[in-house]
This record gives structure tokens, C-alpha cells and sequence, in this order.
């Protein structure tokens, strides 16, 4: 049985929660039927049954759902099985047309009552029908099947009652990806995100993509399943918005326990992402522009209220600059409708906010002058304050290659002499800092934004905005109205003491949000209990042989900042390293590493190693390469460096809180060793694909290949 259990997780990774549910299973040579079926709290699947087909895959996730709702529910089987069909065809959505074809084959042959239920569900769907009529039609189907003697009220009854918990009746694994923008959405050809990041475990893939953004860990993904059916039990008890309102609440309490914070001085705010916690910031900014108004603190005439400043623009979110400007930086909004990226939010004034960005580098590439750049932005903060403007600043404690500017010795004594005119923000989206580090900003008085899905390897997206309590009283006072807020940001998702907040925002729980925060924290909580030493050492080493690495592979060049770094007691960074290693790739020329790749040229090549492209070798290739070429790698997107003729693009590889986790296996630190050099080895494999693509780029750029 564990056999057949194990090959359903490798084939079908995304029902592995579902399985993790201590579900009965039992494997039977019986003949006489070849679909999973439901027996009391137990589900059976013959041995003939082929459970490489997508139809059994949903079968299967029905018959788990069914069991694992009913053995909690058993007086209200009907309403369970209710919701286990709708998580089943919800399920079927999300494979392709060709797949789902193939599903409605094997029911017309072997199912023809199942078919014939999927035929009229599916009319309901394209008639947009409500779930009331969804759940009427799948029970009227399930109570002749499962309870030819009940009568019509109990039917009514579960119907009613399957509906309070509809939203959850859906494969974790999709709602993941509801409740944020178009960068969760997926592609009906990989089943991916843009980023090539499936929702679920990625256990064939090496991933080194956590600079980026990278698929839920096992673990992570199994908290998020068992999460899920909590709501579903809680839906069925009538429970849902307290339970869905204090597993909000846990989670804030649970970020400011993991970023050391004290709960009574930090006001929290999850988000769908990073950048969406810009948009609470230009908020926040707005608000303290009305109350100085209020105080007669007038701003010059024809000048914005708000001048947001951003630095190392170019290695932040690429929606960044919308956001700070209070524009829509995506196609779609959180609250599911689509909006037009560019134009205002509904409520934000363009006119009342100037944004200002910094690139990170200059011309040729190289990091900007710490002190120049500190300078520019001291002038910058000097003439918005003298015009009556509030000041916006953002530190960016790690940009995507790993820069670290302003530096906050400068920070806090611009903060002291500026204070409420100034509003300073720590952009820790990557969270490749300590974390105490958090703490220390917020007593410096800085507002932190972070995210569960960089460094710290929660499925893609999720935000945080950390306020101290000054910035926090701006928001908890402010009668400032931007209509389109609801459209990001829900009730549920910030903290209670934000009353005026909360006022302004709808009432919508936003499932995907708290279920993919599950998934980072589950990793969070594992990684806080390796001692920092422990963490340093490997962190330090994993750096220090992985950049070694790089150094040596064909046709690939290490990217090095020789830029002035913190003083000791600023530098945060875990192991005092930048965990993010940048390099150019530069394809054969006469068998000579030529020119480095541009941007445009590495998005293909950043396809390309999330695909097994052994088909594309020529008849020379050796076994070795055809076996590398075989590897499916995520690794961070590329980045434009420089302007012009010089430049050119970079790939990255980066370190993740699951990584350390695994490396860190061994008790003693003199014992790490293995688990070290087990990551190197992918990392090594990681690099010899790219050498490959180096060697034979000039065949791989070919037009057929840079679908």
C-alpha cells in the first residue's frame, strides 16, 4: 500500500496534503469496480486502477475529501460528499483541455451516471450559475447514489449548508493562487506561473529560485492543506468568518513572534504581496499629509503632497513604482477583477504624489557611490520638507542582486531630524536579514515591508507591512477614504487596533493570502530553531563554495559588488554574506566564452532550465550532457545591469530558509559537512545545465526553441 501511496505524491504532487490527512487507505484486489470508492472512513482504490490518468487523480481527491470531511461530519455525509465532488471538478479545471477531455472519455466509459453529472454541472458553469444551484445538482445526483431512501429535506438541508463552505471546496494547490495578482495566475500549456513556479511541491526540480520566488515546500504545503480543512470544518459548524478572523490574527501574531517584535509597539498588516504593501505606505503618506493640512502646514503651491523616493530602482519589484504612486500595478486586483495597470486606484489623486527612482547602479553596471547616493537623497528630503511635502524614503535592506543601500547609520539620523515630515521604509521583501534585524528597524521608528515567498520559501505571493506605533497612529486616526483600497486590501488582514482601517475595507477573506503565509511560516518555524551560530556557520560556507563554484563552470563569469557594506553592529545579513549569487552567462564563440547575454536573450535561457531540453543536443552530445540537459532548475529571473553598449544581463542563484533547514540536519555543527556538500552537488548540477546552454547556445537560440 505505502508503495501505491508514494507513486500517487510523485505523480501527483499537488495531492499530497490530501494524503497527510491520516486518511484509511486500503489497496483491494477487487475486480469489480476500477474507480476509487468511499466505504465508511475509508477509501479503496483496486489495484487495477491506473493511477497515472488524470482521472484518477480527481477520483481519488474526491474519495480523500469525502472521507476526511465525513469521519467529522458523519450525520452530515450528504453536505460532505457535496463538497468533495465540487473540490473534484474544481480540481478537473486545472489541467488541460486535452487532459480534461480525456476525464470525460473514462467516466463515458466506466462512469456513465458520474458522466452524465459532470455534463449537467458543467451547463450550470457556463451559465454562471450560483453555488445553491451547483450544490442542488451535484446532491441530487449523490443522494440516489449514496442515499437512495433519504427524502427531499435532507437534500435541502445539506445543500444549504455545503454552500457556507463552497470557497474552501477547492484543491489547496489553486487556492494558492487566488487572492492576489496576475503573477499567481497560471499557464493552461506548464501549469506554472510566469516564474515557471508551480503552486505545490516541486520535488524533481532544483530550486534555487527563492530570489524570485519558488513552489511551497512538503511541509509547507501539507500546513496549508490542513489549514484548509479546518476552514472546511469550521464552515460546517457555522463558524467560518470567527475562525477565518482569529487565523488572520494568529498569523500577525505569529510574524511578530518570528520577527522578534513587541506585539504592543508593531501594528500588522498582512498583504497580498510586497507590492501591494506600497500602496498601504502611499496611503499612510496621504493620511499624514491631511493632518498636517489640518495643522496649517500648507505645502508649496503646485507641489505634490507626497514625494516617495525610491532607491536601487531597476532591483525592486518591477510593479514598485506603480504602487508608490498609488497607480494599479497589475491587470488584476486581488478582490478578483481585472483593473487597468497604470491608471490611479480609485481615490488617489496622481497628482498628489511624485515619485522619484534612483537606479541602483550607474551606466557601466557598477554600484552607485554610497556616500553621492546619501547625499542626493539627504537634498531630496531637505527640499520636499522645506516645500511642506511628507517624504517617503526606502532603504532596501537586499535588492535582487543582493545590494543593501541606503545605509541606516544614515537612516536614523535622517529620521531624527526630519521626524513626522519623514516616512522611512525598510523594503525586506527578500528577507535575507536576521530576524531581529526587524525590530531594530521599527525602534529606530522605520515601517517594514517583507514577504513569506523570497528568502523564506513560502509559496508565491505574500506581503507584510510592520508599522511602528507613530506611523500606526496616522492610520488608526486617519478619515482619508481611497475607495480602490478595498480592492487590495481586506478587513481580516490588518490589525484590530487599526480601527479607522479597517472601517474603510471590505469584509472578504482572502483564503489564498492566509493559506500561502501557512506555507512560509511552516518553514519559518523550522528554520528559527537552528541556533544563529549553527545558521552563520552554514550560511558562510554554503556562500563561500558556492561562489567557488561559479568561479570554475565554462561559460559562466561570477558578478562581484565591491561596495562599501554596513558597520557590524548594522550588518544584519545572515552569516554576514549576500545569499543571492549573481553571474553572466557567455555563450561559445569559436569555442571561447564570447559576449554576455542580454536580458532579453537570458529570459530564454531562464526557460530553458525549467525544461528537459536533451531533444534539442546534436547526435555528438555525450551521455553526461544528455543526462544534464535532462534537469528541470529554477533559479532567480534575469536582471538588466548597466544602460546602453554596456549593458547586459544577470542569472541568479540564491539561498532559502528551506535549504539552511536541510543543511542543518546534523546536531553539531562540526557534523553539517554533508548536508552542505548535498547542496552543492544540485548546485553544481544547477551550473553544469548552464554551462551546457553555454556550449550549445548557438543551436538552443534557434526559433523553435524559444517557445
Amino acid at each position: 500500500m505505502e508503495n501505491i501511496i508514494n507513486q500517487i505524491k510523485s505523480i501527483r504532487p499537488e495531492l499530497q496534503g490530501l494524503l497527510e490527512c491520516e486518511v484509511d487507505i486500503r489497496i483491494t484486489n477487487n475486480d469489480t469496480f476500477i474507480l476509487p470508492r468511499v466505504i465508511g472512513e475509508t477509501v479503496e482504490i483496486p489495484t487495477k486502477t491506473p493511477i497515472c490518468t488524470v482521472a484518477m487523480a480527481i477520483e481519488i481527491a474526491y474519495a480523500l475529501q469525502a472521507v476526511i470531511l465525513s469521519r467529522h461530519f458523519p450525520e452530515q455525509r450528504l453536505a460532505c460528499y457535496i463538497l468533495a465532488r465540487q473540490l473534484a471538478f474544481k480540481y478537473m479545471d486545472s489541467f488541460s483541455k486535452t487532459e480534461r477531455d480525456s476525464y470525460r472519455a473514462f467516466l463515458a466509459e466506466y462512469s456513465v451516471n458520474e458522466f452524465y453529472l459532470l455534463r449537467a454541472y458543467q451547463v450550470l458553469c457556463n451559465e454562471k450559475a450560483s453555488p445553491e444551484k451547483k450544490a442542488h445538482c451535484l446532491g441530487t445526483h449523490l443522494i440516489k447514489q449514496h442515499f437512495p431512501d433519504e427524502n427531499a429535506n435532507p437534500l435541502d438541508d445539506a445543500v444549504n449548508l455545503a454552500v457556507l463552505a463552497w470557497p474552501l471546496a477547492c484543491p489547496t494547490h489553486i487556492l494558492l493562487t487566488l487572492g492576489g495578482d496576475d503573477r499567481l495566475h497560471l499557464s493552461d500549456e506548464t501549469g506554472t506561473n510566469k516564474y515557471y513556479v508551480a503552486p505545490f511541491p516541486q520535488n524533481d526540480v532544483i530550486i534555487r529560485s527563492s530570489c524570485t520566488s519558488s513552489p511551497p515546500t512538503v511541509s509547507g504545503f501539507v500546513a496549508a492543506e490542513l489549514l484548509r480543512q479546518k476552514l472546511l470544518r469550521a464552515a460546517l459548524k457555522k463558524e467560518l468568518s470567527t475562525t477565518f478572523a482569529m487565523s488572520m490574527k494568529n498569523l500577525r501574531n505569529r510574524i511578530t513572534y518570528y520577527f522578534k517584535i513587541n506585539k504592543s509597539d508593531a501594528f500588522v498588516i498582512c498583504t497580498p504581496s510586497g507590492t501591494d504593501a506600497e500602496i498601504l505606505i502611499t496611503y499612510l503618506a496621504l493620511c499624514l499629509s491631511k493632518k498636517r493640512r489640518q495643522l496649517k502646514q500648507q505645502t508649496a503651491d503646485e507641489v505634490p503632497l507626497i514625494q516617495n523616493i525610491i532607491v536601487a530602482a531597476g532591483e525592486v519589484g518591477s510593479g514598485t513604482v506603480a504602487a508608490c504612486k498609488g497607480q494599479h500595478f497589475s491587470s488584476y486586483a486581488p478582490n478578483g477583477y481585472q483593473v487597468s495597470a497604470g491608471n490611479g486606484i480609485e481615490g488617489v489623486n496622481n497628482e498628489d504624489v511624485e515619485v522619484i527612482a534612483l537606479p541602483a547602479r550607474n551606466h557601466t553596471g557598477a554600484a552607485q557611490n554610497v556616500q553621492s547616493l546619501e547625499k542626493q537623497l539627504e537634498q531630496l528630503v531637505h527640499e520636499s520638507t522645506q516645500n511642506g511635502q511628507i517624504a517617503v524614503l526606502h532603504q532596501v535592506d537586499s535588492s535582487k542582486t543582493g545590494l543593501k543601500v541606503p545605509r541606516l547609520s544614515f537612516l536614523k539620523r535622517l529620521k531624527q531630524n526630519y521626524r513626522d515630515t519623514l516616512i522611512i521604509v525598510v523594503d525586506a521583501a527578500q528577507m535575507r536579514c536576521e530576524e531581529f534585524a526587524v525590530s531594530k528597524f521599527m525602534n529606530a521608528g522605520f515601517c517594514v515591508l517583507s514577504t513569506g515567498s523570497k528568502f523564506l520559501a513560502g509559496a508565491p505571493f505574500s506581503g507584510v507591512l510592520m508599522l511602528p506605533s507613530q506611523e500606526a497612529s496616522y492610520l488608526s486616526s486617519c478619515q482619508e477614504s481611497i475607495a480602490g483600497l478595498g480592492r487590495y486590501f481586506a478587513k481580516d488582514e490588518a490589525d484590530e487596533r487599526l480601527t479607522a482601517l479597517r472601517e474603510k475595507l471590505p469584509t472578504r477573506p482572502n483564503y489564498g493570502l492566509l493559506l500561502r503565509w501557512e506555507t512560509a511560516l511552516a518553514n519559518i518555524e523550522q528554520y528559527v530553531k537552528i541556533s544563529s551560530d549553527k545558521r552563520a556557520y552554514i550560511i558562510s560556507q554554503w556562500v563561500k563554495q558556492a561562489q567557488q563554484l561559479v568561479e570554475e563552470a565554462a561559460y559562466v563569469n561570477l558578478f562581484f559588488d565591491g561596495v562599501e557594506v554596513e558597520s557590524e553592529n548594522d550588518d544584519f545579513r545572515p552569516g554576514g554574506s549576500n545569499t543571492i549569487i549573481s553571474f553572466t552567462l557567455h555563450p561559445a564563440q569559436n569555442g571561447k566564452p564570447g559576449r554576455a547575454l542580454d536580458t532579453q536573450s537570458l529570459k530564454a535561457v531562464y526557460q530553458w532550465m525549467t525544461k528537459d531540453i536533451s531533444a534539442w543536443l546534436p547526435d555528438s552530445a555525450t551521455v553526461d550532457e544528455c543526462f544534464v540537459a535532462k534537469q528541470q532548475c529554477l533559479i532567480g529571473q534575469p536582471v538588466t545591469i548597466g544602460e546602453g553598449q554596456s549593458e547586459f544581463g544577470m542569472l541568479r542563484i540564491a539561498l532559502s530558509a528551506p535549504m539552511v533547514c536541510r543543511m542543518a540536519e546534523e546536531n553539531f555543527i562540526a557534523d553539517v559537512g554533508t548536508g552542505i556538500t548535498q547542496e552543492l552537488e544540485d548546485d553544481r548540477r544547477v551550473l553544469d545545465k548552464l554551462s551546457l546552454i553555454g556550449k550549445y547556445y548557438h543551436l538552443f537560440e534557434k526559433p523553435k526553441n524559444k517557445q
